[in-house]
Formats: structure tokens, sequence, C-alpha cells
């Protein structure tokens, strides 16, 4: 049904339960979506989301147009998306001080400023 009524996009088997939709030569939709959703509301125009992202309104338009008609369940993908980056960010926290608090050997490899940035995020507020 998506598919008769979205001819410009294609849709991507994410996994048994998931699948993601996609311009049928441009990005998936959930990345311009995403695009869109960082701009303050008064600023969420395709013509600002073709500046950001390179794309043009070719790609930008027919993602949008699917984002407005789908967009709870686009943006529960990108929620399940940011927190896969969250879990990884966290992943690689708990890896950095575990290397550093254990003083591993391998630990001298890692570049300080790696640690640091690590270490300093962990801090965060909004993490």
């Amino acid at each position: 049904m998506r598919a008769h009524s979205h001819p410009t996009a294609r849709f991507i088997t994410a996994s048994a339960r998931t699948w993601l939709a996609a311009p049928a030569d441009g990005p998936e939709i959930w990345t311009v979506a995403e695009s869109r959703n960082q701009n303050d509301p008064s600023e969420r125009a395709a013509e600002n989301v073709v500046a950001a992202t390179g794309l043009t309104r070719r790609e930008v338009d027919p993602a949008l147009d699917h984002y407005g008609e789908f967009h709870d369940g686009i943006d529960v993908q990108i929620e399940r998306i940011h927190c896969g980056q969250d879990q990884a960010h966290l992943a690689g926290i708990v890896a950095m001080r575990l290397v550093t608090d254990l003083k591993l050997p391998f630990a001298e490899d890692c570049p300080a400023s790696l640690v640091a940035n690590l270490s300093d995020r962990s801090k965060s507020p909004d993490r």
C-alpha cells in the first residue's frame, strides 16, 4: 500500500520486524527527516534541508512527502537509531575506562586525546 502511494520510494527490510524507506535514487527517508527535524519548526522548509544536506529538491521532496504521511513510524525508526548510537557511545566509554583503569598493555596504544574526549563526554549531562 505504501509503495503504491509513494512510487518514488523503495522499501528496504532492515530486520524481521522493521523496514526502511528510501527514494529510489536517494538517501533513506529517515536521514532526510532527521535533517529536517534538527531545525527549529519555523526553519523546516525543504530548501533548508537541501542546503544542509547537499541533496536536490528532486531527492528531498519525495522523502519529505513520505515522512509527512508516515512520520510516526519513521520517528520510531529515528529513536531506535539514536538508541543504538547511544549504546555504541556508552560501550566505547566503558571499553576505554576498562583499558585505562585496568592499565592494560594496549592502553598505551590509545591516543590520550581519545581517552580524554570519551571521559569528558561521559560526564556530560545530556548523555
